[in-house]
């Protein structure tokens, strides 16, 4: 049903642009100039000092149609050996409110438990209630809020124990 295609060179680079524009309402709640694709690869390439590039995962989702959903970024063994942290999680707004992300992040967490991670966490905007709610209705509990991320924006901390 969805494909998992792992970004490793720039080719992919422009539909990954293209995806982030038509989201630019998302990108727009911590940023405030236009989408780049420097910004791409940041987003492939980046992640925490301590992490090897061998845990750093950055997909472009796709589905049967090798119709573009969204992209998923996450880091294995962050912040300790047994946490998976979700760095991005993006469904293309046209595919929103059908289920995707759901069935996205259901079939990721199967995957999680099965190479032994404990937990799941991630970062939601704090002036993105959308995403909070989106979150907490998987299960996800708040453990940190009023936190400054490392970009310098207010966000809300999240756990999931798998």
């Amino acid at each position: 049903m969805f494909h998992y295609l792992l970004i490793e060179t720039s080719e992919k680079y422009p539909e990954i642009l293209a995806l982030y524009e038509r989201n630019q309402d998302y990108f727009a709640l911590s940023q405030n100039s236009a989408v780049t694709l420097s910004q791409v690869a940041e987003d492939v390439h980046s992640g925490p000092a301590q992490v090897t590039p061998e845990n750093k995962k950055y997909f472009l989702l796709t589905d049967d149609k090798d119709r573009i959903l969204g992209v998923l970024d996450y880091v294995l063994g962050y912040p300790d050996e047994q946490t998976v942290f979700i760095g991005l999680f993006l469904v293309d707004k046209i595919f929103q409110g059908q289920g995707i992300g759901r069935a996205i992040v259901t079939e990721q967490m199967t995957y999680f438990r099965s190479i032994g991670m404990a937990k799941v966490r991630l970062a939601v905007l704090e002036n993105n209630p959308n995403g909070l709610a989106f979150w907490q209705r998987l299960g996800f509990e708040i453990i940190e809020d009023n936190k400054m991320s490392t970009d310098g924006d207010l966000v809300c901390v999240l756990s999931y124990r798998l």
